[in-house]
């Protein structure tokens, strides 16, 4: 599971010239809609994300970035947290987990329920990336893009290829447009999926028992070599 919720603030370039960082407060996972409890089935992975060193770039309000992260699902259209872009509408928001997840689907909630304009209209995902910045995003190609839907509300989830998400140690968001909206408001930032840390242990494992193995070979050629030279 993820470390504990600290406060962290870092600064970051851009090739518009803007200075970026990020705070972060304590962590709210409560959960009281059935409803939309529902229709996000599944595992809610912001409990894995590792908080202390998410951060985010070309945004007026870092340090209401953990909220948008943590945010329940049930409370996605609150308006009252959220993150807002700076110099212009481009937003990047770097997610490291604390061990392996793999990642089903992704939720953007953004803009307001009497302006949408503000919402992002493009999102971008890079895949255990974390040199991602807005220079390299235009050399590298992002591992899935989406064109947005127009609306405050929320209520589309959009699914990730299963090959790619499936062993995720950080993600990396860019948002480069919205509807037309001078800067981009986000509100929530919804992931779902599950742990993957069964493969994880498995690999260790096999690592453990490989080293354990070729360490076990070299008494036996010893002694092969001893019995040799007595014969």
């Amino acid at each position: 599971m993820s470390g504990p919720c600290g406060q962290e603030a870092h600064e970051h370039g851009h090739s518009h010239g803007h200075g970026h960082g990020h705070g972060h407060g304590k962590c709210d996972h409560s959960n009281d809609d059935k409803e939309a409890e529902s229709y996000i089935a599944g595992e809610s992975l912001s409990g894995y994300i590792e908080l202390g060193r998410a951060r985010c770039m070309n945004v007026a309000n870092p340090d209401m970035l953990e909220k948008v992260l943590t945010k329940d699902w049930s409370k996605r259209r609150n308006t009252e947290s959220h993150i807002v872009s700076d110099a212009d509408e481009e937003i990047l928001v770097y997610i490291p987990f604390g061990e392996l997840v793999k990642i089903k689907a992704i939720a953007i909630v953004g803009g307001t329920e009497a302006d949408d304009s503000s919402a992002p209209s493009k999102l971008k995902l890079y895949v255990n990336r974390d040199d991602i910045d807005f220079d390299k995003a235009g050399e590298v190609p992002a591992v899935q893009e989406f064109d947005l839907q127009h609306s405050s509300l929320g209520d589309m989830e959009y699914p990730l290829k299963t090959s790619k998400f499936a062993a995720v140690r950080d993600l990396t968001l860019i948002m480069p447009s919205n509807f037309g909206a001078e800067s981009t408001q986000v509100n929530c930032i919804h992931l779902r999926g599950s742990s993957n840390k069964i493969s994880t242990d498995r690999v260790v494992m096999n690592a453990v028992y490989e080293t354990q193995g070729q360490l076990s070979d070299h008494p036996v050629q010893e002694l092969a070599g001893k019995a040799t030279a007595g014969a």
